[in-house]
């Protein structure tokens, strides 16, 4: 059960990441995309993205840096750009940096922010339930046959010992011997 939870984890992290997590790395490093030239088709996403599905695409072209770039915007403002007629960005969208051809609607809300953030916890944490030993207990006191152990070993009783009976180590005691005042 601890590795279908770990599992799940691991992979809602990813959608997340891919979700939320990549559209803040898009919007804090990458160009803004402002003019938009061609619009292609839109794709319908899958479930209900960014918490819980995939997001919707569209195939466009957008100008960056004087050079036009033909690529694939993700998210919400591509269900927009398609919509509207000539094609205009509605939300902000941003150019995933190192990557050509690759935009992502930014995140609109602080709700979607503060996904951006925990993805990478809630992956750790995953992997950590997915590969985490399992822990043998052991049991204390009783070795399970009638209380008895049987380890073999002198370390239970110490008859070689010389002390004459006293147990604290053959000191005077340390107290102040009582009496009083």
């Amino acid at each position: 059960m601890r590795r279908i939870i770990g599992l799940l984890l691991v992979l809602y992290s990813l959608l997340l990441a891919f979700n939320t997590t990549v559209p803040l790395i898009a919007k804090v490093a990458g160009d803004e995309i402002t003019t938009v030239s061609s619009v292609g088709t839109y794709s319908d996403g899958l479930g209900k993205a960014p918490y819980a599905g995939l997001p919707g695409s569209n195939e466009i072209a957008w100008q960056s840096g004087g050079a036009t770039v033909k690529g694939t915007l993700y998210g919400e403002a591509g269900r927009i750009v398609n919509a509207s007629s000539p094609p205009k960005l509605a939300l902000e969208a941003h150019e995933l940096p190192g990557l050509t051809g690759l935009a992502f609607t930014s995140p609109v809300d602080n709700t979607e922010t503060l996904l951006a953030f925990l993805a990478i916890p809630i992956f750790f944490l995953g992997m950590y339930a997915l590969f985490r030993r399992k822990r043998r207990r052991r049991r204390r006191g009783s070795s399970g046959h009638h209380g008895h152990d049987h380890d073999d070993d002198d370390d239970d009783y110490d008859d070689d010992s010389d002390d004459g009976g006293d147990s604290d180590g053959g000191g005077d005691g340390g107290g102040d011997g009582g009496g009083g005042d």
